[in-house]
């Protein structure tokens, strides 16, 4: 690690103002590519190729059109935007910017009606933009709820990139009149409770911009985890309404020069991996983000592990972690690079290991004021502290100025015998499950451990307050059907080995999830727990009364 006392230069956020930068790499080089799409016939053309020139003609359109169908924007106007998960978002996100206006980004199938209320009474929000008129029509019940809001539908991605001539939209600002303003507002996962309304100035998304590049063109350190980043062609399956999606398909682009490849749109997102091997042999991705479980599905399948590798010079990953074997599967063939962070801080610098077999430990580099405070046994909540020398790397108090410490609720626990930078992630303080006596389960190493299995997709483990843990397995779509209880049975068995007696999940403690009520997930890829608990209240309820499920 290097010497980043207080004594060396500020480490001041680079000035980035994307409106402008797109409207400066159209004129120099009209031809360069933004962004790959894939429209309806990619199977058989591949992808599509958009150009800066096309991108910023569509923003300067989307920007007039929003004046022509909101009005000027008086003071950051607000409107909230749900559609496919296609370039609209980006487009439509810098076309805020540059307009001065904020875009709030609803994920509908992770927000209920009141915390959706919420946020748009905190953004002070009364436009509802669907990208197609039953999305707009989604607004509806607002009507009475939020009474002035108005409703309106957003045209076509091909409307936005069709030829024609297109007058540039004034803008004249500074970096410093407007590096804090909101340009979008994203809600974080919901993993503490109600989902946080979280909003991204310029100079919040900048802290994303951490590497520094020497006169010469070297970087200011040689070990970045984000340096493959730079001028990579990625296929990148987040979608845009994730703060992962926001950041490959814009922040990277303009701060990194990635060309992400979006997948298709009339898929689900994630992209399933069947899918995903598709476009790798179509499209010969040099790099690709993707979420764990999808990298998991891909390295089940020899086919597509064999493209993986074939491919791909590296693959990015974030939202949970990696499952060991498929790191350690992957690790000495191609470069794993995490993306570790939180929609409420952005991303968190890192170094990569010395060591590609250390994958799954971090090095966070000190600039980002990071020490661990001891917690239970080995693991230690992850806390920043202030350090305003160093704002490039803190995302955590741009977003929260008025803070000096910051807490994650992650938990991590130290190398055993390397350097105190790599520590390893062990799960969220509220993953502990505390049964009636005040014993914890470690619930995130049991749920890990379950799902090393092929037959089990999913798995949460539970029994806050009560005497003995609980199990929901979710069987894998791979798995032979109908699968047998007592291979099920075994597999628990399985980890109960490993487990002190007291906290050994019971055979009548095991429910299988109904494939119609699979495990709720958040944005990130995490369990929903909270929601999890309320699907399966009642056969919780069932086992705790001695009734067998398997």
């Amino acid at each position: 690690m290097g010497d980043y006392s207080e004594a060396k230069p500020e480490y001041h956020i680079f000035p980035s103002i994307w409106s402008v930068t797109i409207d400066q790499k159209a004129k120099d080089n009209p031809g360069g590519v933004f962004c790959e799409i894939m429209e309806s016939d990619w199977r058989d053309k591949g992808s599509r190729k958009v150009t800066y020139h096309e991108t910023a003609r569509a923003v300067n359109r989307m920007c007039r059109w929003f004046d022509s169908e909101f009005g000027p924007s008086h003071n950051l106007d607000s409107f909230t935007y749900f559609g496919d998960n296609d370039l609209r978002y980006t487009l439509a996100t810098i076309a805020a910017q540059k307009s001065q206006r904020q875009m709030v980004i609803a994920e509908l199938d992770r927000l209920t009606h009141p915390a959706l209320l919420l946020l748009l009474v905190d953004t002070k929000c009364f436009r509802w933009l669907g990208g197609s008129p039953a999305q707009a029509a989604l607004g509806e019940p607002l009507l009475t709820e939020r009474p002035g809001i108005q409703l309106s539908t957003f045209p076509p991605l091909n409307h936005w990139l069709e030829d024609g001539e297109m007058e540039d939209y004034p803008f004249d600002k500074t970096w410093d009149e407007v590096k804090s303003n909101p340009c979008f507002v994203i809600h974080s996962s919901g993993t503490t409770g109600i989902p946080k309304t979280l909003r991204y100035s310029l100079e919040m998304s900048a802290t994303t911009n951490i590497i520094e590049r020497q006169p010469d063109g070297s970087l200011d350190k040689s070990n970045w985890m984000t340096e493959p980043v730079f001028n990579s062609r990625c296929l990148w399956v987040a979608p845009p309404k994730w703060l992962g999606g926001v950041i490959g398909q814009l922040f990277f682009p303009m701060y990194y020069n990635l060309c992400p490849i979006w997948p298709p749109v009339d898929e689900p997102a994630p992209t399933p991996a069947p899918v995903v091997a598709e476009i790798i042999a179509k499209l010969e991705p040099e790099c690709a983000f993707y979420v764990p479980s999808t990298i998991r599905d891909l390295c089940l399948n020899k086919t597509s592990l064999e493209m993986v590798k074939k491919y791909h010079k590296w693959i990015g990953y974030g939202g949970a972690p990696l499952e060991d074997w498929v790191g350690n599967l992957l690790c000495t063939e191609l470069s794993l690079v995490t993306f570790l962070g939180a929609t409420e801080t952005c991303l968190w610098a890192l170094d990569r290991p010395e060591d590609p077999r250390d994958w799954q430990y971090y090095r966070m580099d000190k600039r980002v004021g990071w020490r661990l405070e001891h917690f239970k046994d080995d693991m230690y909540e992850l806390v920043f502290d202030k350090k305003p020398a160093w704002q490039r790397f803190q995302g955590a108090f741009v977003m929260f100025p008025e803070l000096d410490v910051y807490h994650t609720q992650d938990l991590y626990s130290p190398h055993p015998t390397k350097p105190d930078e790599y520590i390893r992630y062990r799960g969220r303080k509220d993953d502990l499950v505390k049964l009636v006596w005040l014993t914890k389960v470690r619930a995130g190493d049991m749920e890990a451990a379950l799902c090393r299995n092929p037959m089990i997709a999913n798995a949460m483990v539970g029994g806050e307050g009560r005497p003995t843990p609980f199990v929901i397995l979710e069987v894998s779509k791979n798995a032979r059907s109908p699968t047998a209880a007592e291979e099920l049975w075994a597999i628990v068995e399985d980890l109960n080995r490993t487990l002190s007696a007291e906290v050994q999940v019971p055979r009548q403690n095991v429910i299988v999830a109904h494939s119609d009520k699979p495990l709720k997930k958040l944005g990130k890829g995490t369990l929903d727990r909270r929601g999890i608990l309320i699907d399966y209240q009642e056969e919780i309820e069932f086992v705790y009364s001695d009734h067998p499920i398997i």
